[in-house]
């Protein structure tokens, strides 16, 4: 097999297909009890809508409680399909910085609803792991999980999510 001009390869002279994988998604193979094609998904199908997170984001804290440990923040992710602002509430439930909250992150296409666990740890790094529990318009039904990581700035009001990562699933 050689390569031609425009990556083509070629076996005496004739050009190799290459099915797109839309046709590799749809093409039929014998049923393993020899009853007949079985439609083959190249994909299992939970996986046909899932996409990868992998975003920054930013933002500050709104609101700080001491005495009840309660704590809202406001912010935004920078980049990638969850793009758009973020509100997060959350109560500390113990000296060591774990807490637990809600998130809703509004993009252009709907929110996204997610419960957390996180700590936040005494040098001002924290890691807070949500699930997606739903949303609106285009993640109406969705599922999944997100890790955010990041740090406080040394104002102890902004933040940076360093990371966040993750899947979600859609429906549509």
């Amino acid at each position: 097999m050689t390569r031609t001009a425009g990556n083509r390869c070629k076996r005496t002279g004739r050009r190799a297909y290459r099915p797109s994988l839309d046709a590799l998604e749809c093409r039929e193979a014998p049923g393993a009890l020899g009853l007949g094609p079985v439609a083959m998904n190249s994909a299992p199908m939970d996986d046909v809508h899932l996409h990868k997170i992998n975003a920054h984001g930013q933002g500050e804290i709104t609101s700080y409680n001491m005495a009840t440990g309660q704590v809202t923040t406001s912010g935004m992710i920078d980049n990638g399909l969850l793009r758009g602002t973020t509100q997060f509430s959350a109560q500390f439930i113990d000296a060591q910085g774990d807490y637990v909250g809600s998130t809703t992150i509004v993009t252009n296409q709907g929110t996204v609803a997610l419960t957390d666990v996180g700590v936040l740890r005494p040098n001002g790094t924290f890691t807070d792991n949500a699930t997606i529990t739903g949303g609106t318009g285009r993640f109406d039904g969705a599922t999944g999980s997100l890790v955010f990581e990041g740090h406080e700035l040394a104002d102890g009001v902004h933040f940076i999510d360093d990371s966040i990562t993750g899947s979600i699933y859609l429906d549509q």
